[in-house]
């Protein structure tokens, strides 16, 4: 008996313990963390092509503000050896970019000019410009613009700009990959400030969700009470039922519940005491019968035997 009773309470025990990954207040940690997430990773994935975007057509803009601006210095220098061409454009390049960098083309695709000596003399390896250059030997006219094609695999921004004689192509050249180097520096950030704020949402989260919690573990621990069959009166019952929420809701209803219990159970006592009355009252009417019907055998004995003795006094005579 004693170890079902033991049995019993563990496992009434093991009853109240909710497991971690079960409880609401993990639920709705885990939800402010998604919820988060997902929204920043919303936000990143509209801000990144955007800015992407901006940054592209600035850097294009400018680099060919910049080859525009070079060519101009071509049209208007008298000398235009190597040393003059290498005071003039050795600095000259996106500024912050250093991948960026200006070289100057002959009408005949021979690199007059170019920060890496060595390619000086020698034709001109970017196929873009060798397009243009085959456009001015064809007599025609190509368009300044700014283009992005592939050189030994690094994707790579020229803008270039043709002299007023045709003889000359000024070029600007930027790696893309260092041109968006920003963007990659705003998506790491935004990858440590995502993990930051998660961290923070969920200690918030935990805090908040706690206390908004709080009021159903004490309805619980009230219905609980009420699973013990304790139906005494509870402080937190009282406090429980002023609140204006869901939870006042709850409680209210639970306490009008208890009401109705503690009255059944009060009315199933007092049938329990009239029902132990009147089986007293039926056992003392029971022992008068009994003794009533052995005086009704006794009487009928006395008769019965005064008949026979009557009987044989009659014969006898």
């Amino acid at each position: 008996m004693k170890e079902q009773n033991t049995n019993s309470q563990n496992e009434k025990r093991e009853h109240k313990k909710i497991p971690i990954f079960s409880s609401l207040k993990f639920k709705m940690v885990l939800m402010l963390i998604v919820a988060t997430a997902v929204t920043a990773a919303t936000l990143l994935l509209i801000m990144v092509p955007f800015s992407e975007r901006q940054i592209k057509n600035e850097t294009k803009n400018y680099m060919y503000d910049i080859a525009q601006s070079s060519c101009s210095i071509i049209d208007i220098m008298t000398s235009t050896d190597d040393a003059a061409l290498k005071e003039h454009f050795q600095n000259v390049g996106v500024e912050g970019i250093s991948s960026s960098y200006a070289y100057i083309v002959s009408s005949d695709g021979t690199m007059l000019y170019h920060p890496t000596a060595e390619k000086i003399g020698k034709s001109v390896e970017n196929a873009v410009i060798k397009g243009v250059v085959s456009e001015l030997k064809n007599g025609q006219k190509p368009e300044n613009k700014v283009v992005t094609y592939d050189f030994n695999g690094v994707n790579k921004y020229a803008a270039y700009n043709i002299s007023k004689d045709q003889s000359k192509i000024v070029v600007i050249s930027a790696d893309e990959s260092e041109v968006l180097q920003p963007v990659n520096n705003m998506m790491k950030l935004a990858v440590f400030a995502l993990i930051v704020v998660v961290v923070i949402v969920s200690a918030i989260g935990a805090v908040i969700t706690e206390i908004a919690l709080r009021p159903i573990i004490r309805v619980s621990q009230i219905v609980q009470k009420m699973a013990d069959l304790d139906f005494s009166e509870n402080e937190n019952t009282e406090k429980m039922k002023k609140r204006k929420d869901e939870t006042g809701v709850m409680t209210r209803s639970v306490a009008l519940l208890r009401e109705e219990l503690v009255d059944l159970l009060e009315g199933i006592q007092k049938q329990s005491v009239q029902l132990f009355k009147t089986s007293a009252n039926l056992d003392g009417d029971s022992d008068e019968t009994q003794k009533m019907v052995e005086q009704v055998d006794r009487a009928v004995g006395d008769i019965a035997t005064g008949a026979t003795s009557q009987a044989q006094e009659t014969q006898n005579a």
